[in-house]
């Protein structure tokens, strides 16, 4: 079954109060930054390039940090 924008929406904002950089966010704050927030789904092992003004929550699956073609870190996460 298939989210509606509205339900979308509250999902994200839900994802966002959880996190640890915006979880002490009001909630109005939360809602504003959730209307913003679009979903992506990579395969395993898919690279994507990040973007510095961006903000990348991933919500399900592990995360990989590559600098300067070095690991950094990696953090598995699970919903």
């Amino acid at each position: 079954m298939m989210e509606s924008a509205r339900e979308k929406t509250m999902s994200f904002k839900r994802h966002l109060k959880w996190s640890a950089r915006f979880g002490g966010y009001p909630e109005e704050v939360l809602l504003r930054i959730a209307e913003f927030c679009t979903e992506m789904r990579y395969e395993t092992r898919d690279e994507l390039v990040v973007k510095p003004q961006y903000v990348y929550l991933v919500c399900r699956g592990s995360k990989e940090i590559l600098f300067e073609d070095r690991k950094y870190s990696k953090q598995s996460i699970i919903e």
